[in-house]
């Protein structure tokens, strides 16, 4: 079991106050990120176990945090303007694994049980927001928050590669093999632009919201696999391999503008939500035959994501000879992922005999 905590905060801050004589800029930005590269393994291999029950469980509870701010402020009787820019973001590349390769399972005095899970709780989010204040002619803001990488979440029972060594697991009173990804990745931006001028005032500013799971190359993976292997089950003993998607996803981005002066005043913002998502979620029973006599055989492949995605500007400029306020938001969710379950052989056919058969996806 893996348990990770990481949290980083930036703030950047800027504020001057000048006379009539002296133009005025003020800049202010912050940026942070955190990486995190971890891999919770659980493993048993080429063996020999003679056991009333073997778990292999492997675990990770890790909670990325990254927030940045920026606040600018400028006061001026001449010309001047402010500019501020945050930057926040998360990256990732884990893996929850829990693997049994070329095992002879028996029970000890009786029956055997085996239990292999995989569990992936990982949180993650990312904060990026940044106000701008200009008692002066204009006031340009950003602010970008971003997720992205893969987290893969596998439960496998399988060949050991080296010896080509199958698995014979025997008189067993329960399987269940189980992957689950029930993780949370959300990112949040936000900017807000005030400039108030008597002769002219202008703001600019915009949000990016950003989430990448995976690439198209390189899906994310939840899978649960019950391979190679020969099982023999006591008489109403149950069989159960099951991959489970439950990752939620959420993005939002907000830009505003306010532009106010007794002359022209003009206001544009924009904002953008972009969730990409990758992934496969496989259970699988390949080259497997199963004695279950009067017992229940389940084959399951579940994908149940929440994802949201939003995006908003806001703008208002007023001006006594001329107002302009325009905004654009664009919110974008790609999804390509598949949910399916696999049962074949290299040659020849698997037999399963139980009184319940059940395969969903």
């Amino acid at each position: 079991e893996s348990n990770t905590v990481m949290v980083a905060v930036a703030a950047g801050a800027a504020a001057s106050v000048s006379g009539s004589a002296t133009a005025t800029v003020d800049v202010a930005g912050s940026g942070v990120a955190n990486t995190i590269d971890n891999d919770t393994i659980a493993k048993v291999e080429n063996s020999t176990i003679a056991a009333p029950k073997l778990d292999v469980n492997a675990t990770t509870n890790s909670t990325l945090v990254s927030v940045a701010g920026q606040l600018s402020a400028a006061v001026t009787e001449n010309y001047g303007g402010v500019a501020g820019l945050t930057w926040a973001q998360n990256s990732f590349d884990n893996i929850t694994g829990a693997y049994v390769r070329g095992i002879s399972l028996n029970g000890y005095n009786g029956t055997t049980a085996l239990n292999v899970n995989a569990k992936n709780n990982s949180d993650m989010y990312t904060v990026g927001a940044g106000v701008n204040v200009a008692i002066v002619n204009g006031a340009l803001a950003g602010a970008y928050a971003a997720n992205y990488g893969t987290n893969d979440t596998e439960a496998v029972v399988e060949k050991y590669a080296s010896s080509n060594k199958n698995n014979v697991i025997n008189n067993s009173s329960n399987i269940v093999v189980k992957a689950e990804d029930d993780s949370d990745i959300a990112s949040v931006a936000g900017s807000l632009s005030v400039a108030v001028d008597d002769t002219a005032a202008v703001t600019v500013g915009g949000a990016i919201a950003n989430t990448l799971i995976g690439s198209s190359n390189n899906k994310q993976s939840v899978r649960a696999a019950l391979n190679d292997a020969t099982v023999s089950m006591v008489a109403g003993a149950n069989l159960s391999v099951q991959a489970l998607n439950d990752a939620s996803l959420a993005n939002f981005a907000l830009g505003g503008g306010v532009a106010a002066s007794g002359n022209v005043g003009v206001s544009a913002q924009g904002s953008a939500a972009a969730v990409d998502i990758h992934s496969d979620t496989l259970a699988s029973m390949n080259n497997t035959n199963v004695n279950a006599t009067n017992g229940k055989l389940e084959l399951s492949a579940q994908s149940d994501n929440d994802i949201v995605s939003s995006a908003d500007a806001a703008n208002v400029a007023f001006g006594s000879t001329v107002g302009v306020a325009g905004g654009a938001a664009i919110s974008v969710v790609n999804s390509d992922a598949d949910t399916k379950v696999e049962a074949k052989r290299d040659s020849g056919y698997s037999t399963w005999n139980a009184k319940e058969v059940l395969l969903s996806a």
